[in-house]
């Protein structure tokens, strides 16, 4: 009787299982870090566009006063629900907007936390993170 040579089905199927649960577990942090990043630049994205929207408005009523999301066609929540746009404040001649994390976003990006832009195009933060690192 000979010996055979080789490895089994059963050894094969537990390398492979092993070693496809230490990719998920290296991977996985990495995968929710770009994540994170993704939904941060398309909260960004909704910004610009929300104050661009907001021009169209001034140029029309002279004031940004009664302006709201609503009224200029968008979307409370944004980036698959993981920010909620506000205009915070808004006067005749100015006004702030704000995307505000939410749910896992929120845990996720704790460094930029709010992200906020106002009428003059300045970005802000309220996290203890870089600015440069938040807004791209």
């Amino acid at each position: 009787m000979q010996k055979s040579i080789g490895f089994s089905l059963i050894e094969i199927m537990f390398v492979l299982i092993i070693t496809s649960i230490l990719t998920a577990l290296c991977c996985l942090p990495i995968y929710s870090k770009h994540l994170t990043h993704a939904k941060r630049l398309e909260a960004e994205m909704n910004l610009i566009k929300l104050a661009s929207a907001l021009e169209q408005y001034y140029i029309v009523n002279h004031t940004y006063q009664n302006a709201s999301l609503n009224a200029l066609n968008f979307p409370e929540k944004i980036a698959h629900d993981q920010y909620q746009l506000v205009i915070d404040h808004a006067t005749e001649s100015d006004f702030m907007l704000k995307a505000v994390p939410l749910n896992q976003q929120a845990r996720n990006d704790p460094a930029c936390a709010i992200l906020l832009l106002s009428s003059k195009g300045e970005k802000g933060i309220t996290g203890t993170g870089q600015l440069a690192n938040c807004w791209v």
